[in-house]
């Protein structure tokens, strides 16, 4: 019979040592891994289509900027995400004993 070691998964490990800032990181913020995930990447998908346009109308500028991804719009967004954040965050500190 074969004794496992998992030795690999205690602290100080390497696999504990590349894991744990993904895993922190998110929960500092009162969101899982996924959670956190989603939010970065709506933020990072909007701010890429929002520079697209931008450039866009920087060398065409007949090429209209849509109300939805003007500067206004995209600061509103931003706040907007920024406050879900910080619900989440507190959420998370009212939970703990």
């Amino acid at each position: 019979m074969t004794v496992r070691n998992f030795s690999f998964l205690k602290n100080g490990s390497l696999l504990h040592v590349l894991l744990f800032p993904f895993l922190s990181h998110p929960k500092s913020k009162g969101q899982s891994y996924f959670g956190h995930f989603l939010l970065a990447m709506s933020v990072a998908i909007r701010l890429l289509i929002s520079s697209l346009l931008f450039s866009a109308h920087a060398v065409l500028p007949l090429i209209p900027i849509a109300t939805r991804f003007n500067l206004d719009a995209t600061i509103f967004f931003l706040t907007a995400k920024n406050q879900s954040i910080a619900t989440a965050r507190e959420a998370s500190r009212s939970i703990k004993p």
